[in-house]
């Protein structure tokens, strides 16, 4: 299983990815779609832990 709650990421002042929350339970089957640029990989490296959100705090 594999959950992820209130998610941020931002690259200099850019809000990438903002409180995103995703579970996924064990079998199944999800697909990731949308427009070029929108973080569907910035969501994938932080689910492999690929990468580090960044805390809400350093958002606002």
């Amino acid at each position: 299983m594999l959950t992820l709650s209130n998610i941020s990421y931002q690259v200099r002042s850019k809000s990438i990815l903002h409180n995103v929350s995703l579970t996924v339970n064990a079998g199944d089957y999800i697909t990731i779609v949308g427009p070029l640029g929108s973080g569907k990989s910035t969501l994938l490296k932080l689910c492999s832990d690929l990468t580090r959100p960044v805390a809400l705090r350093a958002m606002m």
